[in-house]
């Protein structure tokens, strides 16, 4: 059969692939790859994904080291060609891998080099010549070809053939170079790159056509694997196994139990059977036929792929392979796994606060603070975004839709031990206000004084009688106490509102005990309304009556995690108290001496923020001020109104309360948080010195939240959406896994590079914890067996011993949850999952 096509002519300008390349295996020549002849070389991510997206490519960026998307993305429907976008992406993580959409693109990707697919040489050799580009993966190769028009075509994996995946469509990616897989790179081949647009890439062959047709069939087909003599292999015989396992279960899952009842049948494939996630997928896309109602093809593509990463990634009570003796028996009653409670996340470790997504010289003064006093970033921006968006306050609100509209209200807490510094990053943060706070009542003091002087003068009569009335109350911007009557009369005189700023937030919380106990205490309605800006109305027998048009507090602070523990109760938590709060829990770190200093031009840049956030008016109205409406561009909108429905899927699925209780405030507060970016932004460039009608426009504020702002507030939503999954973990623990919990922070604290590793013995040097170094390596051991670690071996031991060093597995960022609906399929290509190994290597 002749070749049909061009010999990569569209792909590479007329330049035919080496000679080499065309003596190819039956699969198209991977078997006996010259990967150091026929390899591009490496470059930076960035200038890659920037060459892609400027020929017509969408692409986003996934986690390091890994196939899925980063944490609190939504994957492949983040993709996209604008270089902006692109820059800040990566300058927030540089060492993320690439992902490419698939939208227009087919991939044949094969994994296997000894699958005697496509069934002749000459086949194979036609798919290579008439590829438009062909990439090296870590197991195999990408072919990639323009999506057919007017054919339905759908990704499928391993109906072509064993170890043959085809890629395509909107919600289909592919990981590509540069990108790095477990040590091993992504690499095109040379001369076969990627250098046109989509619709410019071949057209796949009419055979491999009419195969992928049949292929994507949507009546549901056995493995072809399974299909095999059951004779044929082991693997072919756990296979069967496994499928008669889910075919026991009973009753059918219902609606409300699916997504737990997937959850328990993708585990018990890939950790109980051992079985890969190419081999389980189609076991689970067969066990989602006997739900009752069972996900439409497309949303069970994506609950499949979210419930294989949490399978992997979840710790679970059995051991690794548990099902693969073979006196397990077969089946489970659903009825005690829909009882049984969701085992708690991994042992999660801290992600640095994503200080990109910040404006200048909000960034750059949360950087150079933090390095000069030596605390982690998150301990100065979430107290500092809570101050901005008091400073903002009822001047401003976002308006969503007509009958949506989010007050400039932030509530943040940090989540800190003793010792660890909170004052420090708590002052560097509000510092502003306080000090604006002090020039207020400087001046009144000295006006009281004055008008004291002009009062006794006036009685002795050496001077006219002048106004009785005392100077007016200062203006204020921060409160510290939390009684309801004092912040209720500082509200009053202060109708732009209040930053309620406390070292220690165990007082705000104590004043709801009260409440609790049946008292007539009301603090808490009092603070949710003011978390809404809603109006607050105070009687008083004795005294004047208090009414707050927009009682508006922003609020933040620093608390122990015991204390924190043991001042929320189930009350606080459904009543949605805590969700209202950015909560970070940065783990100790050593402070030796920094000779880092904050720059004056910083401060002086941060000072001149805060001013003009403090200058922007409110609308008169009537007696009182109205706050001045700011909408979301068109663009910036439709990427808001996609965030918030991923989220609202997600939480529609969400089995933990509080979980569900913190994602159901997340679109108002992405929204919040889009505002105080967008303002910040605003305040932080340089003045228009010229007079006119354009200055006086630019001076009044922005009228519009623009897409560059609801991208960066996305990327802190999606940061303290995680770091507050990891928070309500830590206060759940008990028992094991609190002291794992502790045994991570221990490394994290006492160890310079908790990545280089730790060995028992170094871990009972640092610390009085473990009196010999097999109780250190029991607590490290307990680790290993939860999935948070791995033991490596090395050589430096006694004659004949490697050294056993714990090292932290590094996941991807993504947490619990986070694969949400809507973030598309496709993991890029089959992968294998690491497992934690507690055996030396045998010579």
């Amino acid at each position: 059969m002749a070749p049909r096509g061009p010999r990569f002519a569209s792909a590479t300008a007329g330049r035919p692939c080496p000679p080499d390349l065309r003596v190819v295996s039956p699969i198209g020549g991977h078997a006996k790859r010259r990967r150091p002849m026929n390899i591009t070389p490496d470059t930076t991510t960035l200038t890659v994904a920037l060459r892609l997206a400027s020929l017509g490519h969408r692409v986003f960026a996934l986690a390091p080291n890994a196939k899925c998307p980063r944490s609190g993305t939504r994957g492949v429907h983040d993709a996209t060609t604008d270089p902006e976008t692109l820059a800040v992406w990566w300058r927030a993580h540089p060492d993320a891998n690439l992902g490419l959409a698939l939208g227009g693109i087919l991939v044949v990707d094969i994994d296997d080099p000894d699958t005697p697919w496509p069934g002749d040489a000459e086949r194979a050799a036609e798919l290579q010549m008439t590829a438009g580009a062909i990439q090296e993966t870590p197991r195999g190769i990408h072919l990639l070809f323009r999506a057919p028009d007017g054919v339905d075509l759908h990704s499928t994996s391993g109906k072509l053939a064993p170890g043959v995946d085809i890629k395509t469509g909107a919600g289909a990616y592919i990981v590509v170079a540069p990108s790095v897989l477990n040590g091993k790179p992504y690499l095109w081949r040379k001369e076969c790159e990627l250098e046109v647009a989509p619709k410019s890439l071949p057209m796949l062959p009419a055979w491999l056509i009419d195969q992928i047709a049949q292929a994507s069939n949507p009546v549901i087909r056995a493995s072809i694997v399974a299909e095999q003599p059951a004779s044929a292999t082991p693997w072919t015989d756990t296979i069967k196994r496994a499928r008669a396992y889910l075919t026991g279960v009973t009753p059918a899952p219902v609606r409300g139990q699916r997504g737990g009842a997937m959850l328990w049948a993708a585990r018990a494939l890939v950790r109980g059977f051992m079985l890969d996630d190419d081999s389980a997928r189609p076991l689970l896309v067969e066990h989602n036929a006997r739900f009752d109602p069972p996900w439409p093809s497309d949303e069970a593509e994506r609950e499949i792929t979210r419930k294989l990463a949490e399978a992997h990634r979840l710790p679970f009570d059995k051991p690794n392979g548990w099902l693969l003796t073979p006196d397990v028996p077969c089946g489970v009653d659903l009825s005690q796994l829909v009882q049984t409670p969701r085992p708690h996340p991994s042992i999660e470790r801290f992600r640095p606060f994503p200080t990109d997504s910040l404006p200048e010289p909000v960034r750059s003064y949360v950087e150079q603070a933090a390095a000069s006093i030596n605390l982690h970033t998150a301990t100065i921006a979430m107290p500092l975004l809570a101050a901005i968006a008091s400073a903002i306050g009822n001047a401003r609100i976002v308006r969503i839709k007509s009958d949506w509209k989010e007050p400039c209200v932030l509530w943040s807490m940090v989540v800190a031990r003793t010792g660890d510094a909170k004052s420090p990053g708590l002052d560097a943060a509000v510092g502003f206000l306080r000090s604006m706070d002090q020039r207020a009542i400087a001046e009144w003091r000295r006006a009281t004084r004055e008008h004291q002087k002009q009062k006794k003068a006036s009685k002795r009569g050496t001077q006219d009688a002048q106004d009785d009335d005392p100077p007016p109350p200062p203006k204020r911007c921060t409160l510290q106490d939390t009684t309801i009557e004092a912040a209720a009369a500082a509200l009053e005189a202060n109708p732009r509102g209040l930053l309620l700023e406390r070292d220690e937030l165990s007082g705000f919380f104590a004043s709801f005990d009260a409440y609790r106990k049946g008292g007539a205490g009301k603090d808490r309605p009092f603070w949710l309304a003011a978390y809404g800006a809603r109006p607050y109305v105070k009687d008083r027998s004795t005294q004047p009556l208090i009414a707050v048009e927009r009682a508006a507090v922003s609020i933040t602070g620093v608390i122990q995690p015991g204390v924190l523990q043991s001042a929320t109760d189930k009350t606080d938590r459904e009543a949605g108290l805590l969700a209202r709060f950015l909560i970070a829990a940065p783990p100790s770190r050593k402070r030796p001496f920094s000779e880092t200093e904050t720059e004056q031009r910083l401060i002086d840049a941060m000072g001149r923020v805060f001013d003009r956030l403090l200058s922007l008016a409110m609308l008169p109205d009537g007696d009182t001020w109205t706050p001045v409406e700011v909408t979301m561009s068109p663009e910036a909108r439709a990427v808001f109104i996609e965030w918030h429905n991923g989220a609202d899927a997600e939480r529609f699925e969400e089995p933990d309360a509080d979980i569900r209780a913190l994602l159901s405030k997340a679109g108002g507060t992405l929204a919040r948080l889009a505002l105080v970016v967008e303002l910040a932004a605003w305040a932080g460039r340089e003045t228009d010195t010229a007079s006119g009608l354009a200055a006086a426009v630019a001076e009044a504020g922005p009228i519009e939240v623009t897409l560059d702002a609801v991208r960066r507030a996305i990327v802190i939503m999606d940061w303290c959406n995680a770091e507050a999954r990891r928070v309500y973990t830590m206060l759940g623990e008990e028992g094991p896994a609190s002291r794992r919990r502790e045994v991570v922070d221990l490394i994290e604290h006492l160890i310079e590079d908790p990545g280089r590793g730790v060995s028992p013995n170094e871990l009972r040097k640092r610390t009085r914890r473990f009196a010999t170094s097999q109780e250190a390596e029991a607590a490290l051991d307990a680790l290993v067996q939860s999935g948070a670690g791995k033991w490596d071996y090395a050589g430096g031991g006694a004659p004949g011993r490697p050294t056993k060093r714990f090292r932290f597995i590094e996941r991807s960022t993504e947490t619990p949850g986070d694969a949400a609906a809507g973030r598309g399929f496709g993991n890029g290509d089959s992968g294998e999952w690491a497992q934690p190994s507690s055996e030396a290597p045998t010579a």
